[in-house]
C-alpha cells in the first residue's frame, strides 16, 4: 500500500473470556517492526466497540484509515490491542493484543502526472 492512501481494514475481535465487555472499550491498531504488536508501535487508528460483546462472541469491523505521509516506508506487521484503556475488568490483561498479525509493505506515492 502506499502511504498517504487509504488502508481498508477488517479488524475481528472475540471475546474468549466468560464475561461480557461492555460497549465502550477502545481498540487501537498498530504497525510493527515485528510481530509483537504493542503500545510502543505506530498508532494508526483507534475506535471504541460500540456494544456489548458477550463471552464467545465476535464482532468485525471495517474501517478506512489514510496512512500520513510521514509514516515510515517499509515492511511492517499490522495488529491490534482491545481494552487498551482497560475498561473491560479481566483476570488476564495479557491477552488483548492479536498474535498472529498481518503483514503489509508502505511504499511511496507515486509521481505526480506528467513525470
Amino acid at each position: 500500500i502506499r502511504v498517504d492512501s487509504i488502508l481498508e481494514m477488517r479488524v475481528r475481535v472475540r471475546n474468549g473470556g466468560t464475561r461480557s465487555a461492555g460497549p465502550g472499550w477502545m481498540v487501537r491498531v498498530f504497525l510493527s517492526s515485528d510481530p509483537v504488536i504493542d503500545s510502543a508501535d505506530i498508532a494508526i487508528d483507534r475506535f471504541p466497540a460500540p456494544r456489548e460483546l458477550p463471552p464467545g462472541e465476535e464482532d468485525q469491523y471495517l474501517r478506512h484509515k489514510k496512512l500520513r505521509a510521514t509514516t515510515p516506508l517499509g515492511s511492517y506487521y499490522i495488529g491490534s490491542i482491545l481494552d487498551v484503556t482497560r475498561v473491560v475488568p479481566e483476570i488476564a490483561e495479557g491477552n488483548n493484543a492479536l498474535s498472529n498479525p498481518t503483514t503489509i509493505v508502505l511504499t511511496s506515492k507515486p509521481p505526480p502526472d506528467g513525470w
